[in-house]
């Protein structure tokens, strides 16, 4: 899930009606939620080696008109081509040839931290 936070037109009238200099700058609050988000997401990740829970992380990326949070996991496998984090997510086969049934613990947690982070802005 993905928050988006756009604006359109010219607010110079509401700005000056309510003495507010610049656009309030979400990037502090975004930090915030990055934070939360690695925890709750190491937290929630399954355990064999702690190599993936320990691998979390975020970064805010920023365009012209928006601001992005991303996490991002940066655990791979042994070839180095697929995050552990999304096979874990979406199953994959053992090395002896068995299907490992995945188990999406990052939707939960992205959508919590969603709803919170768009309740604090």
């Amino acid at each position: 899930m993905l928050i988006r936070i756009k604006s359109k037109g010219n607010y110079k009238k509401i700005k000056r009606e309510l003495k507010i200099k610049k656009d309030i700058d979400v990037t502090p609050i975004l930090d915030k939620y990055g934070r939360i988000g690695v925890k709750r997401l190491a937290d929630a990740t399954p355990v064999r080696t702690g190599k993936t829970r320990d691998s979390w992380d975020y970064k805010i990326t920023q365009s012209k008109r928006e601001k992005k949070l991303v996490f991002f996991n940066t655990n791979r496998d042994e070839d180095c081509t697929v995050s552990v984090a999304i096979l874990l997510i979406h199953g994959h086969i053992s090395l002896e040839g068995t299907w490992i049934e995945g188990h999406d613990f990052v939707t939960g947690v992205i959508e919590e931290i969603c709803s919170e982070l768009k309740q604090e802005i």
